[in-house]
């Protein structure tokens, strides 16, 4: 199986810095604004059942002027990561305009995301003791962690998320076969 995810959100929200840290990629010590999008595979093993599943991360940019190509992004998305830190003033605004184009707009349902807020005072938590999201990212799957500094609550939490995605594509592929 092969699942393609997007990871999403404002400039310097932390992105990059996801996709290499569930990869197992070695971080860059400066920050290099991603062109449009950057595309990361990596294979993992999950206990839905024995075999392997290859992922693509869609490492993209925060960047509006990359808009015209949202629809290659979105084209065959089986989940989205949302990353923002709320100690940045605009993130939330930023998340929203993401959060209308990639879900509001499309047939993705709100439990195939994900969202990450990555801020330097994570600690694994969830995110009942940061700043009020607007209600539209209410139903999404939360986690508030420091990407840099919690890379195993992050995998495992990845892992959690890669795992109901197979589920449900799993699940929409017997209803289709049902279907026949």
């Amino acid at each position: 199986m092969k699942l393609k995810i997007l990871i999403l959100g404002p400039i310097m929200a932390g992105k990059t810095c996801l996709a290499n840290t569930l990869c197992d990629l070695t971080p860059s010590e400066e920050y290099n604004p991603t062109q449009g999008v950057r595309i990361v595979e990596c294979e993992h093993s999950y206990s839905v059942d024995s075999s392997k599943t290859e992922i693509e991360l869609w490492d993209t940019s925060g960047d509006h002027k990359f808009e015209t190509v949202w629809p290659a992004f979105q084209r065959d998305a089986h989940g989205i990561i949302f990353v923002f830190n709320s100690n940045v003033h605009n993130h939330i605004s930023e998340l929203l305009l993401f959060y209308d184009y990639f879900v509001t707009q499309s047939d993705l349902n709100n439990h195939k995301c994900w969202l990450i807020d990555n801020s330097k005072s994570g600690r694994g938590g969830d995110m009942t003791n940061g700043p009020t999201l607007p209600k539209q990212l209410a139903p999404l799957q939360q986690k508030k962690l420091d990407i840099q500094s919690e890379d195993d609550i992050l995998k495992r939490e990845f892992n959690q998320f890669v795992s109901s995605l197979i589920r449900s594509v799993q699940q929409s592929s017997n209803s289709v076969l049902g279907g026949l």
